[in-house]
């Protein structure tokens, strides 16, 4: 880009996380937590690449849902300017890992 901002492509969308707390009793109720938050490729890369001090333009789809709302705020928080397209029909796509 002409101005020095950095142009980023790709995959912004939600990652949900379980983690037992713990070791995992078989048969039995494990307890544990469960974290949401922005996520992807090309997200954590802007994100990074903010952090750092440029000025970073993040272009990626999203659904007109609730995780849409979360991957906006998160880069709005990071002080990137974000660019998506959005589809009103779809899911922000997500991400989940149970660990």
């Amino acid at each position: 880009m002409t101005d020095g901002t950095i142009l980023v492509m790709g995959g912004a969308h939600v990652d949900r996380r379980g983690r037992i707390a713990g070791e995992t009793v078989p048969g039995a109720s494990n307890p544990g937590g469960w974290f949401v938050e922005a996520g992807g490729g090309a997200f954590n890369a802007a994100r990074n690449l903010a952090r750092l001090g440029h000025r970073v333009r993040l272009v990626s789809p999203r659904g007109g849902d609730t995780d849409g709302e979360i991957v906006a705020a998160a880069a709005q928080a990071a002080g990137i300017e974000d660019t998506p397209f959005t589809f009103l029909d779809r899911a922000t796509p997500s991400y989940t890992a149970i660990i």
